[in-house]
């Protein structure tokens, strides 16, 4: 039953999609990250947004599904708070965290580098019963707080710009349900090539575990797991969006279970294979200069490639017109009209010179914008 209520929850996420894709207009947020990476940039203030989830995820030893509910506000320029609370098999409650997340000031424009520090507080709803204290009869289900260091690279902003996007974050926390019986070491990567309506992605997850011993010895976190996740984003509408996912974990080393805690409650029992489903949904949304500004990019490089397209069909049109006298003598003197294959007269100089005119005056306009944004700052 459970598995069905997931599929149909996917199928809802789809119908959603092609419900809403109906406008061209696009609004991201800058605090847009992956499945697995976040993004070192936040929403901007008192911007507020959701986003529910769905996955199936197969372990060794059976099949399982999740849901998720997440939601972030924008409480400064250069902070928001965050939280996401989970289900399993729609019945009974996974971890919950939150993030209250921190990133370097002037950050309303596109930056080459971005880099943030984030607080984070996890709530294992496991059955904590190793930690010295528990009651067998009362579980206790401790928060955890804990740290994470989270960087990207937008090419974009470069001289090239070229719309390539890696994230790179490290913290200490890698599955929460397992926090209590495992210290954690947790680095994540990923690479997006964006497009103004949908980007694709490919990310991956390494875990280091230990198992916590509470007579005070430490370990050297001899386990670990390694996941590897492709991915799409497609842009629904002028502001929903859908990410879509596949994880393998290929490397997996189980730690050792020491004699003082070889109870099986915990046990590191990694998810094999998974398919993901999130739909991020904006709920107030102000647009920053940061993204207003990729907008720009995009624009730019269409309205050129546009351009050079037009330039390129109309070089063509009259180099594949019948060799004559006339068109011979058209390739040598641009100044001189000739007729195409439908008999139409072809100025080439005109149409060449018009055409850098409108390249002109786009370029213009998009200047004037630029300036406009970087004089509200």
């Amino acid at each position: 039953m459970s598995l069905r209520s997931t599929t149909l929850l996917c199928t809802a996420f789809v119908l959603a999609a092609n419900a809403a894709d109906q406008s061209t207009s696009v609004k991201r947020g800058r605090n847009e990250g992956l499945f697995l990476c976040p993004a070192s940039n936040v929403m901007g203030n008192a911007n507020l947004s959701g986003a529910i989830g769905a996955d199936i995820r197969i372990n060794s030893d059976r099949l399982l599904s999740g849901q998720s509910v997440w939601g972030a506000i924008g409480i400064a320029e250069i902070m928001q708070f965050s939280a996401e609370a989970t289900a399993f098999d729609f019945s009974s409650l996974g971890p919950a965290v939150a993030h209250l997340q921190i990133t370097t000031p002037r950050n309303d424009k596109l930056r080459l580098f971005g880099i943030a520090a984030s607080a984070d507080v996890y709530l294992s709803t496991s059955t904590d019963m190793l930690a010295p204290g528990t009651d067998p009869n009362k579980p206790q289900y401790s928060p955890y707080p804990l740290g994470s260091i989270i960087t990207d690279l937008d090419l974009i902003a470069g001289r090239h710009k070229i719309p390539m996007k890696f994230y790179l974050s490290g913290g200490f926390c890698d599955d929460p349900a397992l926090l209590f019986r495992y210290r954690q070491i947790d680095f994540r990567f990923g690479g997006e090539w964006k497009s103004p309506k949908s980007s694709v992605f490919f990310e991956t997850a390494a875990g280091l575990y230990d198992e916590r011993d509470y007579t005070g010895n430490k370990g050297n976190f001899k386990g670990y797991r390694v996941t590897l996740m492709p991915g799409v984003r497609k842009r629904l509408g002028k502001r929903v969006s859908l990410l879509a996912s596949i994880g393998i974990t290929p490397f997996v080393l189980k730690p050792n279970v020491t004699a003082s805690t070889k109870d099986t409650i915990g046990l590191f029992n990694p998810d094999r294979f998974s398919c993901a489903l999130r739909l991020e949904i904006p709920i107030v949304y102000h647009e920053t200069n940061t993204e207003a500004v990729r907008s720009l990019e995009y624009m730019h490089k269409a309205t050129s490639k546009a351009s050079a397209d037009t330039l390129t069909g109309r070089e063509t049109a009259v180099d594949i017109e019948p060799a004559s006298d006339t068109t011979a003598t058209a390739k040598k003197d641009p100044n001189i009209a000739t007729k195409n294959q439908a008999g139409e007269s072809f100025d080439y100089k005109s149409e060449t010179d018009a055409l850098k005119k409108r390249r002109l005056e786009a370029q213009k306009r998009m200047d004037e914008i630029e300036k406009i944004l970087e004089e509200t700052k």
